[in-house]
């Protein structure tokens, strides 16, 4: 990192001991400064390493703080608005451009993650090999004013993780789906699933989504409610590394699309207050929680990429705070462990392989299971077996959600699944004969409306072995070729009931 140390320090007299001049130069002796791909402003802690946004609240309590236990003077605001734009102004002068992350970051491989402890800046290391702390990460970390600090993990403690079932209401055939979810949120390259988690009323749906979340990211608000609107999510997603949300009863098309673009990786731009060509720009990709009494996700891309748990309810209630007692002195014990899985997962992973026509929408994330079902002492099939049956009742939802998809798988079987070449509009003719009951209000009105929901539905329908696509213009008309196709879930439970068969007999 360049230093400040070419900027001149000017000599002043008492009288203007608290100017602006004096606070920039304060400020520049003891942090460095560098901008984000944003051009957002940024400092760094000479002697800790802590970051802080330029412009933001903890950056002017460190000045002002520090500023009057050195000169016994208290920073004037205008001196400090003062300052801070001339500071703004030089960080983006030096032109030290680096990448900074919340709580997760990857380079070369290895993984870090933000302890998020005041006063310093360690890190814990993760790789094939082991996980390590460190004091100086060659990667830079901004902590959120909300951000907690997690304990430092017990690494002694190997890969057992009953101190997180002993609290947490997952169903054993769940438990390795949710395990997997908690370490694909520390690889911040692969795109995130969304995890859903139902229940009825009893079955400890925030206390769990709460305590999952306080394994790997803390939070001041671990559990928030709905976004109102796609500007709160992204806002959100800019200062959280994990999103939260609790008691949803229904997200909108919307709020759903946006959800999808920030588990892939996206960006957001809206104008800044009180400027008329500035723009506020957010690059988001975060993993996401979300917990209701009935199904939340219904767009067919999300559910694509949504692992769904539901909870049962609960027959032996504990205590509240006994709960979170024994939480708080296991904290340790169990991020250290769900650490060690992760390092022996990295070992086995690039021996991981799905064949092309078995892959899920979830690759990164299937590899990532089939290792850690490994890591944790199951074979690989073990994972399979329980994403692939979290895929069926996905697509399950999604025909019950979705009468188009129902009228065109019941079409299809009358025709003995025999292909078909229709323009689009006689397709629509023809499935509305099988259109369920009470879904005018959300039967398409026009072909267009129509054709649009057979490309988002189309994955959906691959999975049912229905294979449907456009032709483009045949003569006068667009036509749609609709014809049997293999079933990539049905082949993939097909090869692992097999691949279990051979286990057993060897």
């Amino acid at each position: 990192m360049k230093s400040n140390a070419n900027i001149k320090n000017p000599t002043l007299k008492n009288d203007e001991k608290n100017s602006s001049t004096v606070i920039t130069s304060f400020v520049l002796d003891r942090v460095d400064l560098f901008i984000d791909k944003n051009k957002q402003a940024f400092a760094k802690d000479k002697t800790t390493n802590e970051v802080w946004h330029l412009l933001g609240r903890q950056f002017r309590d460190w000045l002002v703080s520090g500023f009057y236990q050195e000169n016994l003077k208290i920073i004037r605001l205008q001196s400090l608005i003062e300052a801070l734009s001339a500071l703004t102004g030089i960080s983006r002068k030096i032109n030290n451009q680096y990448d900074v992350h919340v709580r997760v970051a990857t380079l070369n491989g290895n993984y870090y993650i933000d302890l998020g402890q005041q006063g310093n800046s360690k890190v814990v290391k993760i790789t094939s090999n082991g996980c390590e702390i460190i004091d100086s990460p060659p990667v830079m970390f901004v902590r959120p004013d909300s951000m907690l600090a997690l304990p430092e993990p017990d690494r002694h403690v190997g890969t057992d993780l009953e101190l997180l079932w002993d609290i947490c209401n997952i169903p054993d055939d769940k438990k390795i789906l949710v395990l997997t979810y908690l370490i694909e949120c520390l690889r911040p390259e692969t795109p995130y699933p969304l995890l859903e988690i139902l229940g009825e009323q009893g079955s400890a749906k925030s206390t769990t989504q709460a305590i999952l979340r306080k394994i790997i990211d803390p939070h001041a608000c671990d559990l928030r409610a709905a976004p109102k609107s796609v500007d709160d999510l992204f806002v959100a997603a800019g200062v959280n590394h994990l999103l939260s949300y609790e008691n949803v009863s229904h997200l909108n098309s919307q709020i759903q699309d946006g959800l999808c673009t920030i588990a892939t990786g996206g960006g957001f731009a809206k104008r800044k207050l009180y400027t008329d060509i500035d723009e506020i720009i957010i690059h988001a990709k975060n993993p996401v929680m979300i917990n209701g009494i009935s199904p939340i996700v219904t767009a067919p891309d999300l559910i694509d990429r949504t692992i769904s748990i539901e909870l049962p309810v609960i027959s032996n209630r504990k205590e509240s705070p006994a709960l979170w007692e024994n939480f708080s002195r296991c904290h340790g014990k169990i991020f250290g462990a769900l650490l060690n899985i992760f390092s022996a997962a990295l070992a086995i992973l690039p021996s991981i392989e799905i064949s092309p026509i078995h892959r899920p929408r979830l690759v990164e994330y299937a590899r990532l299971g089939m290792a850690v079902s490994e890591a944790h002492g199951h074979p690989q099939s073990h994972f399979m077996e329980a994403f692939n049956q979290s895929r069926l009742e996905a697509i399950d939802r999604t025909l019950d959600d979705n009468p188009v998809v129902t009228a065109l798988v019941d079409w299809f079987e009358t025709r003995d699944r025999n292909a078909a070449e229709l323009p689009l509009h006689e397709l629509l003719k023809e499935i509305e004969k099988h259109q369920p009951h009470n879904t005018r209000d959300v039967w398409p009105k026009t072909s267009k409306s129509f054709g649009d929901t057979l490309r988002r539905v189309a994955p959906v329908l691959r999975q049912l072995g229905l294979n449907i696509k456009s032709l483009g213009k045949r003569g006068a008309y667009v036509k749609w070729q609709i014809s049997s196709c293999e079933s990539s879930l049905k082949s993939s439970l097909e090869c692992l009931h097999v691949s279990q068969q051979e286990d057993m007999k060897t």
